[in-house]
């Protein structure tokens, strides 16, 4: 069930996603992906690298960062490689 909630951004391509990230997605992307890897929002944001005061700024903003945006589109491409994979290996 996780995956389809991620397909969507996991299969973004590299030059959509600069596109993307420039223009500045909404930070409610970051709740949506803490949703689907049922990961508390303080540990995503320890392991993207993103302190929980600036969290809380960026949520108030309702933007995250380029380079915070590259970080969390990582994370879920990882995510669905081994979704995938774990697919194939049944």
């Amino acid at each position: 069930m996780e995956q389809a909630c991620l397909s969507s951004l996991g299969a973004v391509t590299t030059q959509n996603l600069i596109a993307l990230c420039k223009s500045g997605l909404s930070a409610k992307i970051f709740d949506e992906v803490a949703e689907c890897l049922q990961v508390p929002d303080v540990r995503l944001s320890n392991i993207i690298n993103i302190k929980k005061s600036t969290l809380i700024r960026r949520k108030r903003e309702g933007r995250l960062s380029f380079e915070e945006l590259e970080r969390l589109y990582r994370i879920v491409r990882v995510f669905n490689m081994a979704i995938f994979r774990g697919e194939h290996a049944e």
